[in-house]
């Protein structure tokens, strides 16, 4: 098999993409949007947006939210906190990022933990 160079091989998956998508309103998946944000090491953003045919404003919020995203580590190390001396009332905890990633927490959980929890995520 030859050897495609990057930026066609990304528009042919776009080109795919569009011809087998569910419909119209049907946004393009993250895996598509790094793909194309992670050509930015060899081709300009104008030479991107003219080969995947998506606009320089679409473009440039991806490229933000995968910046914003590179920053986030998989590990949030939370402080030792004293052990609950008294159940707490169950709770149901939903945290959606803005890069899509959603956090559920649901049942007995320790309110310093959840603390700490936001403030991990705030840091």
């Amino acid at each position: 098999m030859p050897n495609i160079e990057p930026l066609t091989r990304v528009a042919t998956v776009f080109a795919h993409w569009r011809i087998n998508k569910p419909s119209r309103g049907t946004k393009i998946p993250n895996t598509l949007r790094e793909q194309a944000t992670s050509l930015l090491e060899h081709y300009s953003s104008s030479q991107i947006c003219t080969a995947l045919r998506i606009s320089g404003s679409q473009f440039k919020q991806w490229c933000q939210v995968s910046n914003s995203a590179e920053s986030i580590t998989d590990f949030i190390e939370l402080p030792n906190l004293p052990e609950v001396i008294k159940p707490n009332s169950p709770v149901k905890l939903e945290l959606n990022l803005s890069n899509g990633d959603n956090i559920h927490i649901q049942g007995v959980v320790d309110v310093h933990f959840i603390c700490a929890l936001i403030g991990a995520m705030k840091s």
